[in-house]
């Protein structure tokens, strides 16, 4: 390792979460998810609930793609927090087991609108 690279990552390891989420909320969310394998302190970081907010699974937008109905429902289950306010779906996504694991994820949304272009908390 040379001495900028040692350098540069003493001083990126030395940023506060609050700025560290701040840079990562530029981030595509496919970006943000290779971050997480760098070290446990940025996979806490990655999969805080502010930065999955708004979450597009078209591989053109986000650079997230999601292959099987069974995948979406594990993520879903497993990173989609209360924070969610906008899941936008492909409509070969938007299946009876999908609608029923948002349903239940989160069940004090007061209505969700399905389309092919998306699904949104109001």
């Amino acid at each position: 390792m040379t001495c900028i690279a040692f350098c540069w990552q003493k001083c990126i390891s030395q940023l506060p979460d609050k700025i560290l989420l701040e840079v990562f909320s530029y981030l595509r969310l496919s970006d943000v998810c290779r971050l997480a394998r760098v070290c446990k302190a940025w996979r806490l970081l990655a999969y805080d609930g502010r930065l999955w907010t708004r979450v597009s699974l078209r591989p053109d937008f986000n650079g997230l793609h999601v292959h099987n109905i069974d995948a979406l429902v594990a993520l879903i289950s497993a990173r989609f927090g209360a924070t969610l306010r906008y899941i936008e779906l492909s409509a070969d996504l938007i299946t009876p087991a999908v609608l029923h694991e948002l349903a239940n994820r989160f069940a004090a949304l007061p209505r969700v609108e399905a389309s092919s272009v998306g699904l949104r908390r109001h």
